[in-house]
C-alpha cells in the first residue's frame, strides 16, 4: 500500500506538491519539463503579427458570401436607394421625437407670445381709461373756465355801455378799488384775466386733439376716412360718401364722428328738412325716439382750422361745443357759420366744427335739398308743416373702390 505523508519542505521547493509527496512509482517532473512544455505551448500559439497574417490571408483567399439581394438590371440611383436597407424603425421615432419637441417649442413660443401680448393690451387699455377719465376732468375744467370768461366778458361789455355810471359802485366794490378814476385798471385786469385763461384753454385743446390724433391711427389707420350713408328719401334708397378732413387739421371731431359711426349710432335715425342752406342728422328714430343722452357724442370744444371752411356739400358739427348732430351745407356757408358769424358764437369767437366733405352722392344731395325747399315753400304758400324726415338707414366705414379714386383725389 502506497502511503502519501505531507512534507512541508518538498511542498515550498516543489510546485506540483500541493498537499504532500508521491511514492517512489510516480515520477517527479522537474523544471527543465515545465519550461519545455512552455515553449512548445507557446510555440503552437500565433504571434499577433502571425494572426494579422492570418486573417489577411483568409480574407484574402476566401471569397466573401454573395448576398442574396440583388437590384434590377436597369435602374435609377434614386430607385437603388431606396431599396437599401436602412434602419426605417429607428428613423421614424427619431423623426417623431424631433417633431414633438419642435411643436413643444412652438407652444412655448406662442405662450409667451400671448402672454406678452395680454399684458400689452391690458397696460394699453388702463392708460386710455385713466387717460379718458383725466379728459373727462378736462372737459369739466373747460366748461367752468368758459362760463367764467363768459362772465368776465360781460362784466368788460358793461365797462363800455352807457349805463357804466349806475353800476361802477358795484365793480369798484368789487375789484377793491377805492375811487371811480380806477376803472381802466379794473378793465385791464378783466383783459389779463381773460388772456390768461385763453391760452390755458387752448393748452388744454391741444393735448385732447394729440390724444385723438394718436386713437385715430391706432383705431381705423392714417386717414382719411371715407364713410357711406345709405338713405331713405321719400320712401326710396339712395346713397352718398363722405371724406373726412386731413386729421392733422380735425382730429378731435373727426374722432367722435368716427367713433359714432363705429358705434352703429347713426344707423335708423333721421335727416331733417327744415331750412334751406343745410340738413341735419339727428339722433332720433324715424319712430320718434330720442337717444341723444345715451350716445356719448358730443364734443370738448368747438374745433376749427381755416384750412377747411363750410362750403357747399361740406359737414359740420351744429350747436355748441359741437355734436352729436350734424348737417349737410347745401350752399357755400363759410361767411355764415365761420369764426364769430353766429349769435352763439360771437363771445368767444368761435365757428361750428367743419370735418368732412360728399364727395360721392350729390345727386342723393340734391334730393334732400328739393325736399327742403319743397317744404319751405309749403309753408310760405299753403301753410304747411314746413318740415319733413329723411331716414338713414345704415352709415358704415368703407375702403373706396378704384373706380371712385379719381373723384376722390
Amino acid at each position: 500500500m502506497v502511503l502519501l505523508h505531507r512534507n512541508s519542505n518538498e511542498s515550498n521547493s516543489n510546485p506540483r506538491s500541493l498537499h504532500g509527496s508521491y511514492s517512489d512509482d510516480v515520477p517527479e517532473l522537474s523544471d527543465d519539463y515545465y519550461g519545455a512544455e512552455s515553449r512548445r505551448f507557446n510555440k503552437q500559439q500565433p504571434s499577433y503579427d502571425q494572426k494579422d497574417s492570418l486573417q489577411w490571408y483568409s480574407r484574402k483567399r476566401i471569397p466573401p458570401q454573395k448576398s442574396s439581394f440583388t437590384l434590377p438590371s436597369s435602374h435609377s440611383p434614386s430607385f437603388a436607394d431606396s431599396c437599401l436597407p436602412t434602419n426605417t424603425a429607428r428613423s421614424k421615432v427619431t423623426s417623431k421625437k424631433l417633431f414633438t419637441v419642435i411643436k413643444i417649442m412652438i407652444a412655448i413660443a406662442l405662450t409667451f407670445g400671448c402672454s406678452s401680448s395680454g399684458n400689452r393690451l391690458r397696460s394699453r387699455r388702463k392708460e386710455t381709461l385713466e387717460f379718458k377719465n383725466e379728459m373727462g376732468n378736462m372737459h369739466n375744467a373747460i366748461e367752468e373756465t368758459q362760463n367764467l370768461l363768459d362772465r368776465l366778458h360781460v362784466d368788460f361789455v358793461n365797462l363800455h355801455t352807457d349805463t357804466i355810471e349806475e353800476e361802477e359802485a358795484s365793480i369798484v366794490s368789487y375789484y377793491g378799488i377805492e375811487h371811480q378814476g380806477h376803472r381802466e385798471a379794473a378793465s385791464n385786469d378783466i383783459i389779463n384775466k381773460y388772456d390768461g385763461q385763453h391760452d390755458d384753454i387752448e393748452v388744454l385743446q391741444k393735448h385732447i386733439q394729440n390724444f385723438h390724433r394718436k386713437e385715430l391711427h391706432e383705431r381705423f389707420g392714417p386717414g382719411p376716412y371715407y364713410i357711406e350713408f345709405e338713405v331713405s328719401i321719400e320712401g326710396k334708397t339712395n346713397f352718398f360718401t363722405l371724406k373726412t378732413a386731413p386729421i392733422d387739421l380735425m382730429p378731435h371731431s373727426i374722432y367722435v364722428f368716427m367713433d359714432m359711426v363705429h358705434r352703429k349710432v347713426w344707423n335708423n335715425t333721421v335727416i331733417i328738412h327744415m331750412w334751406n342752406h343745410i340738413v341735419q342728422a339727428a339722433p332720433i328714430t324715424p319712430e320718434g325716439e330720442n337717444r341723444r343722452t345715451a350716445i356719448n357724442g358730443e364734443l370738448m370744444f368747438p374745433e376749427h382750422s381755416d384750412f377747411f371752411n363750410h362750403e357747399e356739400y361740406t359737414v359740420g358739427f351744429s350747436g355748441r361745443p359741437g355734436g352729436p348732430e350734424f348737417y349737410i351745407n347745401l350752399l357755400n356757408n363759410a361767411s355764415s357759420h365761420g369764426p364769430g358769424r353766429q349769435d352763439h358764437s360771437k363771445v368767444l369767437n368761435d365757428a361750428d366744427p367743419c370735418f368732412a366733405k360728399v364727395i360721392d352722392g350729390h345727386h342723393t344731395v340734391d334730393l334732400l335739398r328739393a325736399l327742403s325747399v319743397r317744404m319751405i315753400k309749403d309753408k310760405k304758400e299753403n301753410g304747411g308743416q314746413g318740415f319733413a324726415f329723411s331716414s338713414i338707414e345704415e352709415a358704415r366705414i368703407i375702403i373706396p373702390q378704384t373706380s371712385l379714386a379719381g373723384e376722390i383725389d
